[in-house]
């Protein structure tokens, strides 16, 4: 497999586990494994490792954080609200 096709799976992986709260150890799930294997059509395809997961994580945080910061930092005007209602 390519690598940009590799690192483009584990990416979406690794976005799905963090926006969607999940543990990182389910990259040893053999039936997550099966999932990715049928809908990528691509049997060479393995899992990342938890770490490499945790990492990629940060970075997508980091990432993340400097996009916000720097359109915060361009704002001209920023507004806060708090909800108390949930």
């Amino acid at each position: 497999m390519e690598q940009a096709r590799y690192d483009g799976i584990t990416n979406a992986i690794t976005k799905w586990i963090a926006m969607n709260s999940r543990p990182t150890n389910i990259v040893t799930d053999d039936g997550l494994q099966a999932v990715i294997h049928a809908a990528s059509g691509n049997l060479s395809y393995t899992l990342p490792s938890r770490p490499v997961i945790d990492a990629r994580i940060c970075d997508l945080y980091a990432s993340q954080k400097s996009k916000i910061k720097n359109l915060l930092d361009s704002a001209t005007h920023v507004a806060l609200t708090a909800d108390y209602w949930s």
